[in-house]
């Protein structure tokens, strides 16, 4: 990917390491967001928002228009994750001045309405798992899912097609979102597979996590 306009997407959804920043307001605001992400899917909201706030406030000190579409669009799949409305509107208020092919690839990405040439765009990790949705292969689609590093971009992919997941790979999704004390994740595929499956059990779970 080019430069720092996608760096937040290699480093919260690719896991790379980052040495000796350029500028330290890059850095913290890198920093921030990632704080952001661990206490949104955590449940700890108030810590998430300043988090976000932060972040955002780093990188208007360096006026970096780019950076700050990055920040709104990874916040809106967050948020999307565990919702079931998608809602980047602070992305689209900033995409048109400072948004790029790879940003417009994934937003359409959690749209469902992308093209091949798009999947090239897109980050390394989600271009299988997008190629098998535009063939319609839902076993392929799945194992792309099951095989996602990190786990972020894995509960996003999963939150795509949830509609569509068999009960074994939401439960698989369940157990990795519940391993990195995903808490909210953990609740939202829960909600998600006693729905769609009709499962007692699963709503007694959520309401266990909840009381807690």
């Amino acid at each position: 990917m080019r430069g720092f306009i996608t760096l937040l997407f290699v480093l919260t959804f690719t896991g790379c390491s980052f040495k000796s920043p350029p500028d330290i307001w890059r850095y913290e605001s890198k920093n921030a967001f990632e704080s952001y992400i661990k206490n949104r899917l955590s449940g700890n909201n108030e810590l998430a928002q300043s988090d976000y706030k932060r972040a955002l406030s780093h990188a208007k000190r360096g006026a970096d228009i780019p950076l700050i579409a990055t920040l709104a669009l990874g916040r809106c799949s967050i948020e999307y994750s565990l919702s079931s409305d998608l809602a980047c509107e602070d992305y689209l208020s900033v995409a048109s001045m400072g948004g790029n092919s790879e940003h417009h690839a994934f937003y359409a990405l959690l749209q469902k309405r992308f093209t091949q040439e798009q999947t090239l765009h897109m980050p390394k990790q989600y271009r299988a798992f997008a190629q098998a949705l535009l063939k319609e292969e839902p076993h392929r689609i799945e194992s792309e899912i099951l095989g996602m590093e990190p786990i972020t971009s894995k509960i996003i992919a999963a939150r795509i097609v949830e509609e569509s997941l068999s009960k074994d790979t939401l439960e698989k999704i369940v157990e990795s979102a519940a391993f990195y004390g995903y808490k909210e994740s953990v609740i939202h595929f829960l909600n998600v597979k006693a729905k769609r499956f009709n499962e007692n059990s699963d709503k007694k779970r959520v309401e266990i996590i909840e009381s807690k």
